[in-house]
């Protein structure tokens, strides 16, 4: 439950100041409570289990399993009257994902497009019409 307890200190670190850019700090924050470090693991908010050597026993995931956050999406009152959001596709920090790492191998046809392909995620601004 070390990820609720960094939860909770974040916001009381930032009581009060609340917006968007703090709001993406949030989801991609990766300081781990138990090791007392900033790490990229599964005890991250920002939650990457896929750098993870024990995998996360509760949900019955083995060492390394491509789990966690995989989406990151914001908005404030001002953007939710508008119908809008910030979203990341992909790790809210926008740390590299390799999917290749975890997927079987594709045919070569499409392998050789995609074989210098990652995935940072994208951010962009999400509105209605």
């Amino acid at each position: 439950m070390r990820v609720i307890f960094r939860a909770e200190q974040f916001m009381r670190e930032h009581y009060g100041k609340l917006d968007t850019t703090l709001a993406e700090a949030y989801l991609s924050d990766h300081y781990d409570t138990y090791e007392h470090k900033t790490d990229a693991g599964k005890r991250s908010l920002c939650g990457h289990e896929e750098t993870s050597p024990v995998g996360e026993k509760v949900w019955g995931d083995p060492p390394f399993n491509p789990g966690g956050a995989v989406t990151g999406k914001v908005m404030d009152s001002e953007m939710a009257a508008k119908l809008s959001f910030i979203g990341r596709a992909g790790h809210p920090a926008a740390r590299i994902f390799w999917p290749r790492r975890f997927w079987p191998p594709i045919p070569s046809s499409r392998a050789e497009a995609d074989s210098a392909r990652h995935d940072r995620g994208t951010v962009d601004n999400f509105h209605r019409g």
